[in-house]
């Protein structure tokens, strides 16, 4: 008899757990079906994307002359690019480049200005910057604050205190 005491309880929980279980694999496989019917409905929509292999030779920087130039490239690429220059900048350190981007200057209370090119990212939220150096003598004049310039220089990165430092030392400045 206690045997049988013992037994009807665990019966009954044995019934309770199989049929939430039931329900708990139920809803799970409605909910993998809607994922799966919406990514079926979302690949439908991108079928008409070329194959990454079409672009390849569109988006790699070109060196012309020994200059890696970036114009080329889209805003995601050269993000990707500059972003690689600087944190892999051993393998760059005193390339040329030929970049394009925003220019502004900034002033200190010091008096001293640094100049410097804003490349934008592919959605305009963030953006990259180079400090512009003149090794030489320094134009007269300066591009207005957001002009749109291309810059052809010697790119250089630097590390200290593990801080990371980079600029171009210009060679070129135009207004596009």
């Amino acid at each position: 008899m206690k045997k049988l005491l013992c037994l009807i309880p665990m019966l009954i929980m044995t019934g309770c757990q199989s049929s939430s279980a039931r329900e708990f694999e139920q809803v799970q496989a409605e909910i993998l079906e809607s994922i799966q019917k919406t990514n079926s409905d979302q690949t439908s929509t991108y079928t008409n994307i070329a194959p990454y292999s079409e672009f390849s030779q569109s988006v790699k920087p070109v060196v012309i002359d020994g200059v890696l130039d970036l114009t080329n490239l889209s805003n995601v690429m050269m993000e990707a690019q500059i972003y690689e220059m600087i944190y892999f900048g051993d393998m760059y350190n005193g390339q040329q480049i030929k970049v394009h981007g925003t220019y502004q200057d900034y002033e200190y209370l010091n008096g001293e200005i640094d100049r410097v090119i804003f490349m934008a990212d592919g959605l305009g939220c963030c953006e990259m910057g180079m400090l512009l150096l003149w090794e030489d003598e320094m134009p007269e004049e300066f591009p207005a604050f957001d002009a749109t310039v291309e810059v052809v220089g010697t790119f250089y990165r630097t590390v200290e205190d593990h801080m990371i430092y980079c600029h171009i030392e210009v060679e070129s400045l135009n207004l596009l």
